[in-house]
């Protein structure tokens, strides 16, 4: 016997219950029929997510997804023979894929069976699958046993020989039928009944010439599949389903279920297997479970497989969760499979159904009222309200604990939806998450991204200046000095324009946030909160009716979140694991929480992400016994159970390795996969296309992000070199692309621009497009993204500076300060670099002089010194220019003060502004200092600028001395005054001694004469 250690260890972030039927059924059913048959196979495809991930790696889902996406792009296929390429590349299924999509479908979000009319697999029972593994196991279990096929060959000679004797029997018989016709022609009576004789004579030598075609030699090579084949095909026939208009099926509409049935056996069996043993019988047993609603159901699939139609299972054979927790404690010998397949039973239980803790889901894209957004945080709070009304014993969401009660709108939720928003199953359901928005949109306190009054009416963002939106009970009303009166308090107004209608909203300060408050009595909704503590303290607040504060003006008080958090985990008997006052509300933050046995974590990155990761643990370690040379079957059992750190294996039981790296639950475990294949065979090439290319579909760019850059940088790993690196760069870069234009908020396109010009995935042409289209964009981050990578484009010379400088002009002028403060910047490293000439940064100057933030206009006159400097800026266009700089002097804004005086100085200095020009800057009504410096600077200037003479510093010193001495007399004459002021002073001090000196000898005398 050969010990393996195996660890169970289950760690769930996100699993979804699939199967219908009760597995406490299951107890008892491994050994009741043929092995790797039993339900419980079908149970782990369908727990695990194995039948479910596979089904979204299938290369005709990803490519059903891509037609979506450029069902709105068209061009981007079109034109783009890179793009079209990578789409190709995706492949076709493996049969093993055809068969999960022939059984299967992903709607809504859930994943289920299959509702296609016109296919014939959606009509199947679990009788029906039954008979199906019955055959399917026959001739599986005879591929491994050459005395089987032996006997089987046999059989089908004698079939074979049978037929051809009958064919010929009926031969003469229809020869000896066809004389006595002849010779009674003229009897009609005898000549009717001979000819009706002989159409069945002649059906029966149809029947056996058709039957005698079926039969397979037993001299070909692939018997056992071309057996197993038509034997699936005419059981399948024999089941006569319909379809929707009425007729039969035919055998034409079996052919792809049954070849895709066959193929899989065929990749899951032998040395060159790419899936472990047992995967067709997994996947159809999990078909079954989901058909499967009772009992009767498990009792039909039985019959079907043992072809016994009086089989009954034991009503006494259901787990308990004594006996479970004593298998799981035992040693097991998993050569006895009926004990080992209890341990696995007892485990999935165990981990699944009797969780402490829900399941966990993460965001989606929702619309609510007409706004369109993604969830995050809104979901974040929906686990914690799952958590607090979750009920393992009944698996179900919604039961609130004694001393708690569920407010009207969070009720209404849990009872929506047929049942679906109280099922753990349907966490990730979209009508779920679709459902939840009516219980956090609109709250008031909560501070959120997004407001409007209805379609098309929506502001994406706050304005400049402002931090969220914040709903208010109170009814507000304006002052005749045009402040907005909330309960008796004052607060300053702004006017915010939404559809066509201005609105005059408060404003509000906490800290260092600002917020639109807006009344709930109006027309406007606020929706998508944002991401921090204080809107989780509120919202549970308000779903859970808990009563933590009196009054609204509670929540601006210093800590309120910290404060009354702690309150909250009282109420919910939470146990945190960090010191809650040491917290900073205003970052990011992670908070473990402990609750009973098991723990989770609130994750807050502060005002962009949230999220809720669940911790249910269930951990031991099993000692199994395993034969020598024990078949795969043991360990794909232990892999499909999701089974981990499986340790002295033979190499020829380890499972296949789309087994092994299945678990793509989650993002993270999805890109460790990626980087775990990234170390193997290039035969996994394929497959690590797919998991690429699922990322194009997850709205998260971060992984995709960094799965590029691996790409991109490959001496970071000698190992990622392969000889298909290029074509893998190319994939890459392809699903960033898709990635941009299905989701408007990603920035990975701009982000890596430059490589896809580098490696001809995008046309010059096609990179400027879409540049232009992120300038456009109504969000920042992607405008910001676009700006950056004009300038890295310039910088990297992939494009000509002519080519590119309309979306400069456009850049520069962008409303979002922040972004234009960035790319005038950049322009300046780009004048320095000279990579600009001044007739392709004259426009983008002047639409920086139009800003209205005073600090990006000092950024615009930094860059005409910068031309000044460089030589290359012409007097005329100067001369336009300098009204603006007049206007900078005039501001009291340091800034701009010092950046305009800088560039008098640089005009000074290059002949190109005359004396008398300066002197008329002296006049304008600006402060004393600026007024001083361009004293000096007159000097500096030519009196015309026909002539440009260049002088020493000490030279120039003697002529401003002589030319224009009054700053100089004046600034002797503040020395002279200054000195003075000290001799005065120092005068001062000596007297003052003297005095105490002389009166300290007096004092010394009267004493003296007291002692005499």
């Amino acid at each position: 016997m050969k010990k393996i250690i195996v660890s169970l260890v289950a760690i769930f972030s996100y699993v979804s219950v699939q199967a219908t039927v009760s597995p406490i059924w299951l107890k008892g059913t491994v050994v009741k029929g043929l092995e790797n048959c039993s339900p419980f196979m079908g149970l782990s495809f369908l727990e695990w997510g194995i039948a479910e991930q596979w089904y979204k790696l299938c290369p005709k889902e990803l490519q059903r997804q891509m037609e979506e996406v450029f069902k709105e792009n068209p061009e981007a296929l079109r034109d783009n023979p890179k793009l079209a390429k990578f789409v190709k590349e995706i492949g076709k299924n493996s049969a093993t894929e055809d068969l999960v999509m022939s059984m299967f479908h992903i709607a809504g979000g859930s994943f289920g069976l299959t509702n296609a009319d016109d296919n014939p697999v959606k009509y199947l029972e679990p009788k029906h699958i039954g008979k199906i593994l019955r055959i399917v196991h026959k001739w599986t279990e005879a591929s491994l046993d050459p005395e089987k096929i032996k006997t089987l060959k046999n059989e089908a000679k004698d079939k074979k020989a049978i037929h051809k004797a009958a064919i010929a029997e009926i031969g003469k018989e229809t020869s000896r039928l066809a004389g006595v016709i002849s010779r009674a022609q003229k009897l009609n009576e005898e000549v009717a009944d001979r000819k009706n004789e002989l159409e069945i004579k002649n059906a029966k030598l149809k029947e056996h010439q058709t039957l005698s075609g079926k039969v397979v030699s037993h001299e070909s090579t692939d018997f056992v599949e071309k057996s197993l084949q038509q034997e699936l095909n005419d059981l399948c026939m024999s089941f006569e389903f319909k379809g929707k208009n009425k007729k039969l099926f035919p055998e034409a509409q079996w052919k792809s279920f049954v070849t895709s049935l066959v193929g899989s056996i065929q990749e899951s069996t032998g040395a060159q297997r790419s899936y472990a043993e047992n995967t067709p019988q997994g996947i159809l047993l999990g078909f079954m479970l989901k058909k499967s609603n009772n009992k009767d159901d498990l009792q039909s699939y039985f019959r079907g497989l043992l072809n016994n139609e009086t089989f009954v299972l034991s009503p006494q054979e259901e787990y308990s969760s004594t006996e479970m927790s004593q298998t799981l404690a035992r040693k097991t010998d998993a050569s006895d499979f009926e004990k080992f397949s209890d341990l696995l039973s007892a485990f999935t239980i165990k981990a699944l159904y009797e969780a402490g803790l829900p399941r966990i889901t993460g965001h989606q894209s929702v619309n609510y009222k007409g706004i369109q957004f993604v969830d995050c945080m809104d979901t974040a709070i929906r686990m914690l309200a799952n958590i607090v009304t979750y009920q393992p014993n009944k698996n179900k969401l919604g039961v609130t604990p004694s001393g708690l009660r569920l407010n009207k709108e969070a009720q209404e939720f849990y009872n929506s939806e047929k049942g679906l928003c109280a099922d753990p199953a349907e966490v990730g359901n979209s009508k779920v998450h679709q459902a939840w928005t009516n219980v956090v949109s609109n709250i008031s306190g909560c501070v959120y991204k997004q407001i409007g009054k209805g379609p098309g009416s929506v502001i994406s963002a706050p304005p400049e200046g402002f931090d969220g939106f914040m709903p208010v009970d109170y009814i507000s009303t304006q002052t005749a000095s045009g402040e907005i009166e909330i309960d008796g308090k004052s607060y300053k107004s702004y006017a915010l324009k939404i559809g066509g209608t201005v609105y005059t909203l408060a404003q509000k300060k906490v800290g260092n946030a600002t917020y639109l408050l807006v009344p709930k009595n109006s027309e406007l909704f606020c929706c998508e909160i944002r991401t921090n503590l204080l809107n989780t303290v509120i919202a549970l607040n308000k779903i859970f009716d808990l009563d933590l504060y009196s009054k609204f003006d509670d929540i601006y008080e210093p800590n309120f979140a910290l404060k009354k958090f702690t309150q909250l985990c009282e109420k919910f008997n939470w146990e945190p694991q960090v010191d809650i006052t040491k917290l900073d509300p205003t970052k990011d933050m992670i908070i473990p929480i402990k609750v009973g046995q098991n723990e989770f974590s609130i994750h807050l990155g502060y005002n962009t992400h949230g999220a809720v990761t669940n911790k249910n643990k269930l951990a031991t370690s099993v000692n199994l016994e395993v034969p020598d040379g024990t078949s795969q079957p043991v360990i794909a059992a232990i892999v499909s159970a999701g089974l981990k750190k499986i340790r002295d294996l033979p190499k020829n039981l380890q499972p296949g390795y789309l087994y092994k790296n299945v678990d793509i639950s989650t993002d993270e475990k999805r890109y460790q996969t990626i980087l775990s294949i990234f170390q193997s065979a290039p035969a996994e090439q394929t497959y690590l296309k797919k998991l690429i290319q699922s990322f194009s579909f997850v709205e998260n760019e971060e992984y995709l992000g960094k799965i590029i850059t691996k790409v991109l940088n490959p001496l970071e790993d000698e190992k990622t070199i392969t000889a298909s690196h290029n074509t893998l760069i190319e994939f890459v870069l392809s699903a960033a692309l898709i990635h941009s234009l299905q989701y408007k908020s990603s920035t990975l396109v701009f982000d890596y621009l430059s490589s896809f010009i580098k490696y001809n995935i995008l046309t010059i042409k096609e990179a400027l497009s879409l540049l232009e289209k992120g300038l456009d964009s109504s969000l920042w981050k992607v405008v910001d993204s676009s700006c950056r990578e004009i300038i890295a484009l310039i910088k990297e010379k992939l494009v000509a500076v002519g080519q590119i400088a309309p979306l400069m002009e456009k850049a520069a002028g962008n409303k979002n300060v922040n972004v234009q403060k960035m790319f005038l910047k950049e322009i300046l490293s780009l004048i320095n670099d000279k990579l600009l000439t001044a007739d392709q940064v004259w426009p983008i100057v002047e639409e920086g002089l139009k800003s209205k933030d005073l600090y990006n206009r000092s950024h615009s006159v930094n860059i005409i010194t910068a031309l000044v400097k460089e030589g290359i800026a012409t007097k005329s266009k100067i001369d336009q220019l300098l009204p603006f700089v007049e206007q900078g002097l005039r501001y009291s804004n340091t800034f701009l003060q010092r950046a305009s005086v800088r560039m008098i100085e640089s005009l000074a200095e290059a002949g190109m502004i005359t004396q008398s020009k300066i002197e008329s800057l002296i006049n304008l009504p600006i402060t004393d200092d600026v007024k001083e410096k361009l004293e000096i600077l007159k000097v500096k200037a030519p009196v015309s600028i026909f002539k440009k003479v260049k002088l020493s510093p000490k030279q120039t010193e003697e002529i401003i001395k002589r030319i224009n001495p009054k700053p100089y007399e004046k600034k002797q004459a503040m020395q002279e005054q200054h000195q003075r002021e000290l001799e005065a002073q120092e005068r001062s001090e000596k007297e003052a001694r003297a005095q105490k000196e002389a009166s300290a000898q007096r004092n010394d005398s009267a004493s003296h004469e007291v002692i005499r």
